[in-house]
């Protein structure tokens, strides 16, 4: 962490098992017509003000044709894109899974320009990501939230997510 994530202000995971309070700040990028484009979620710790991460999320489209849901973190030279296929299910859950094969599929992506100004990308299949969101009490939204490699468990995040006028918790 303190030589990567912290560094580039971005992927300040909390301590798994720790509980935090965070502040999300949510910016709305619309069109002429007023229909959102592209919106920018920003997450911080409130206690510190560290910064956890912050992304620019938007509907898209696979090759295939799928309708996806497209979440880019800004990196230095370059940036992390992550590719969900959108899931309904039948208890009405929405599950977001990034677990493609092959380039092209729903996944994890890496874009990087190197000195000479080429742009490198990368596709990382063993990479995976599933969130699942699902209604709680009254006007709560919980979320949880799996990392893992190769489908061995590197990370985990529970959200209880409450209106602005409340406090969204993550442990």
């Amino acid at each position: 962490a303190s030589l990567f994530t912290r560094r580039i202000n971005q992927f300040n995971l909390p301590e798994a098992g720790s509980a935090v309070s965070f502040h999300s700040e949510i910016v709305e990028l619309v069109n002429t017509e007023g229909k959102a484009m592209i919106t920018i979620w920003l997450r911080s710790i409130r206690e510190t003000q560290t910064m956890v991460f912050y992304g620019a999320y938007s509907m898209d489209h696979l090759p295939s044709g799928r309708q996806v849901v497209k979440s880019v973190f800004p990196l230095p030279e370059g940036n992390a894109t992550v590719i969900f296929d959108v899931c309904p299910q039948a208890d009405g859950s929405l599950e977001l899974t990034s677990r493609g094969r092959t380039y092209g599929d729903a996944g994890f992506y890496f874009l990087v320009e190197d000195r000479d100004g080429n742009l490198w990308k990368h596709f990382l299949p063993h990479f995976q990501q599933r969130i699942r969101v699902f209604p709680g009490e009254g006007t709560v939204v919980m979320a949880e939230h799996v990392i893992s490699m190769k489908h061995f468990e590197l990370y985990r995040v529970d959200y209880t997510m409450r209106p602005a006028e409340s406090n969204e918790r993550a442990t």
